[in-house]
């Protein structure tokens, strides 16, 4: 059992986005709803209304069961579960209780999804066919259709590439919280909105106005009301004919989307009458009940129109989103109501197409309520040698370095290209996934390469003996002496490589004081080098591979001549050298794990190990 994760559910910042569960920064989303009977969602005074509260805060836990060691892989099957947390939640919102009532789309909506092409089919499906209809209206008009309205033309056919809602996720998805939406849309009419309010998003009362308008029967009209006719603002255009059939009773597009569509093309200086009536008629809308909240619009003309401006932009960006919610709301067996403390955190998603091309629900965190569910509905995973191979091979590896996968036959003539490959260990060696469970588990290779961007090459560190820091044994890796034989493609002279191909001037770059050079240097610089002081290591903590401690030293060698009065401009050696010919540049680099990062291994050692 790996250590509880903690998982908050907290109802959405404006009453638009929270009655159905969402992800958004992958955490679920619910809210609350006061029921009212199973009468049709479209009666007005039986809407839902949202009540923010929360956090509401879940556990996740998960356990590996069915663990078993095939071929030296250790294979299991991973078991999670989800169970509110009353204690924790208290905590964090002292009025919630288990008892408080969460609505959730069930899992017979995702069933009947599968049926369709989409969840856009599947909507517009089960709503009004005015609602529909009104929408094709809307994008036959539009100048500029959004990508929603390019597919709304195409609903009658099965395409394969969907635009995929989450509702109330990130920015390019159906984003139902207005005040999120005006955030990440830079805009002069944002600015001037956001001015006017002083910074103030917008609240769940304010929001009541605009949910109620746009989910209204008169918004996208109803199978019942098709002879209903739009009042018609007095002063209109002369190409009014070009938007009644948009307005007018002909086709009972409702009110507010197609005002706001005409409110868009219309938007010039020469049209400011026209532009007052339709703002007007906005208004309207979003305070035609005296019982509902509205949200008011400001009565200068100019703020006006920046309200109506980004109210417009909201909507005809997210009708066709609208048309999806209202159809959920609008079919009770598609919602669910119980106590915050049944449910699991699984607000359905459709999955991957399955083997015989179904597709199955599935919940936005995996729950199995028993072992017995789990072996049935997980996959099995391996682990090798108790490291994550994957993990390793996408995290832990140099592919690149300078934007070249390999060095060039500039720097290295006599190399094969092969031997100039850069993909090589960065720092770290596998991880493992669990420390108790490969509590005497040691590093399974003789010899590790390491890219090192000063020799600009991979070089070989060899196992050596077992150390210590911190209480946390390591095992000690030596640079390999072969890095540098004479026999080496990237070496001129014993114990020094050439870079010249590299930093297009004479030098070269060897361990300090020449420590694997032949005697006749050593003797030209009187260096006397020290195994033990001048050879580098790395230590690696063996069950997760991370690097603890490492010594890196080397030494840069630059030739001189004629045409160098200086040394060349090469990182921090500014100094002028005209006495010796070769100055050699010793540099060192270290680096070990912080005491936080000790505190940090020592927990997980102790952790419950992988086969419990």
């Amino acid at each position: 059992m790996t250590s509880p994760l903690s998982a908050k559910v907290t109802s959405a910042v404006s009453q638009t986005n929270n009655l159905v569960a969402g992800l958004r920064e992958n955490y679920p989303s619910v809210g609350r709803r006061k029921q009212h009977g199973r009468e049709s969602i479209t009666d007005r005074s039986r809407s839902f209304q949202v009540i923010e509260r929360g956090p509401y805060v879940y556990r996740e836990v998960e356990m590996k069961v069915d663990v078993r060691f095939v071929n030296k892989q250790i294979q299991f099957y991973p078991w999670r579960r989800q169970y509110f947390d009353a204690e924790l939640t208290k905590a964090e919102c002292p009025d919630c209780t288990e008892t408080d009532n969460i609505t959730i789309i069930n899992q017979y909506y995702f069933e009947e999804v599968a049926r369709y092409s989409g969840d856009y089919e599947f909507a517009f499906h089960n709503t009004p066919s005015t609602m529909s209809n009104a929408l094709r209206a809307i994008r036959e008009l539009s100048t500029e259709p959004t990508e929603i309205m390019t597919e709304l033309g195409q609903l009658t056919t099965r395409h394969t590439e969907r635009w995929q809602p989450y509702l109330g996720t990130a920015p390019g998805t159906v984003c139902f919280s207005f005040g999120c939406w005006l955030w990440l849309n830079d805009t002069a009419d944002k600015s001037a909105v956001l001015d006017h309010r002083e910074g103030r998003d917008f609240n769940a009362e304010e929001m009541n106005g605009l949910y109620d308008a746009l989910t209204d029967v008169d918004v996208f009209g109803s199978a019942d009301r098709t002879d209903e006719a739009l009042p018609i603002p007095c002063s209109m255009p002369d190409n009014w004919t070009t938007y009644r059939p948009l307005l007018a009773h002909q086709t009972p597009v409702g009110a507010l989307a197609a005002c706001l569509e005409v409110f868009a093309r219309l938007r010039t200086p020469a049209n400011e009458g026209q532009l007052l009536n339709i703002t007007d008629l906005v208004a309207s809308y979003l305070c035609r009940n005296e019982t509902s909240s509205c949200l008011d619009l400001p009565t200068d003309f100019r703020l006006r129109l920046a309200y109506v401006g980004v109210i417009s932009d909201y909507v005809l960006t997210n009708v066709a989103g609208y048309a999806l919610f209202r159809s959920l709301l609008h079919g009770e067996e598609f919602i669910d109501t119980k106590p915050q403390c049944r449910w699991a955190l699984g607000a359905c998603q459709t999955a991957d197409n399955d083997t015989d091309g179904s597709a199955l629900p599935r919940g936005i965190l995996d729950h199995a309520p028993s072992e017995e569910a789990a072996l049935a509905t997980s996959r099995h995973e391996c682990l090798l040698n108790c490291y994550d191979a994957t993990f390793a091979e996408t995290n832990m590896m140099w592919k690149a370095y300078d934007n070249k996968d390999r060095a060039s036959i500039d720097q290295f003539p006599k190399a094969s290209p092969e031997a100039r490959l850069i993909q090589s260990r960065r720092y770290n060696l596998m991880p493992a996934q669990n420390l108790s469970a490969c509590a005497s588990y040691d590093v399974p290779g003789e010899a590790y390469e390491f890219f090192r961007p000063e020799f600009w090459r991979r070089l070989s560190y060899v196992r050596s003996e077992l150390t210590s820091l911190g209480g946390v044994k390591l095992r000690r890796l030596l640079f390999n002496r072969s890095n540098l034989d004479t026999d080496n493609v990237f070496v001129f002279e014993q114990g020094i490589q050439d870079m010249s191909g590299t930093y297009n001037f004479s030098c070269s770059v060897c361990l300090p004081h020449f420590l694997y050079a032949g005697d006749s240097i050593r003797e030209l610089y009187s260096a006397k080098p020290e195994e033990q002081c001048h050879r580098p290591y790395v230590d690696i903590e063996p069950v997760t591979g991370e690097v603890w401690r490492q010594i890196w030293r080397y030494q840069f060698n630059i030739g001189i001549s004629q045409r160098y009065i200086s040394a060349p401009r090469i990182r921090s050696l500014q100094v002028n050298h005209t006495d010796i010919p070769t100055p050699a540049y010793w540099l060192e680099q270290s680096f070990s794990y912080t005491e936080r990062g000790r505190q940090d291994y020592h927990e997980r050692a102790s952790s419950p190990p992988i086969m419990l």
